[in-house]
C-alpha cells in the first residue's frame, strides 16, 4: 500500500492496472475508477478532518509555505477547505496537474520552489509518503526532509 501512496494519479493508476493483471491475468472493470472516485469522495465527505493542532503548528512557520501534493488540485483546494486550513497556504498550493511528472519524480517539488522564488537547498520538505520521499531524496529536490508518519490506526 505504501508504494502507491503520494503517486499522481495517473501513475497510482497505471501501477495498480499492472499490479491487477499480474496477479489476476485481467484488467480492472472499466468503471473501477469511477466508482473508486464515487467511495473516496463520500468517505472524505464523512471522515476528512484536520488533525488536531495542525493549524497552530503550521501557524508557528514563520517564512513561506506551501503545500505540494499529488493529489488533483480540484480535489487538493477541496480538502483544504473542508478541514478549515486554505487560508494558510492559499494562493500557494501545487498539485501534481502542474507539472509533466508527479512524484517519485522530484518536479513537483522543484516547481513548488521555483513558484514561491526560492531555490531547492533552501527549502525544507514535510513528507507523509514513500514516493515524496523519493521524490526529495532521489535527486536532492530540497535541502532537509522530514517525514511525517501518520499514527497508526488512522485511516487516511
Amino acid at each position: 500500500m505504501q508504494s502507491f501512496m503520494g503517486l499522481s494519479p495517473g501513475m497510482w493508476e497505471a501501477k495498480l492496472q499492472n499490479c491487477v493483471e499480474a496477479k489476476n491475468g485481467a484488467p480492472l472493470p472499466h468503471d473501477f475508477y469511477a466508482q473508486i472516485d464515487h467511495i473516496s469522495t463520500l468517505r472524505l465527505e464523512a471522515d476528512l478532518a484536520e488533525i488536531p493542532f495542525a493549524r497552530q503548528a503550521i501557524n508557528k512557520v514563520a517564512t513561506l509555505r506551501c503545500v505540494a501534493s499529488s493529489t488533483p488540485s480540484t480535489r487538493l483546494r477541496w480538502k483544504l477547505r473542508h478541514v478549515g486550513l486554505i487560508d494558510l497556504f492559499d494562493p500557494h498550493i501545487f498539485s501534481a496537474d502542474l507539472v509533466a511528472n508527479g512524484k517519485p519524480a522530484p518536479d513537483l517539488f522543484l516547481h513548488a520552489a521555483t513558484a514561491m522564488n526560492a531555490l531547492p537547498h533552501e527549502c525544507v520538505v514535510i513528507e507523509d509518503s514513500v514516493n515524496g520521499v523519493i521524490a526529495e531524496s532521489g535527486r536532492h529536490a530540497c535541502h532537509r526532509l522530514y517525514r511525517w508518519q501518520p499514527l497508526l490506526g488512522r485511516s487516511w
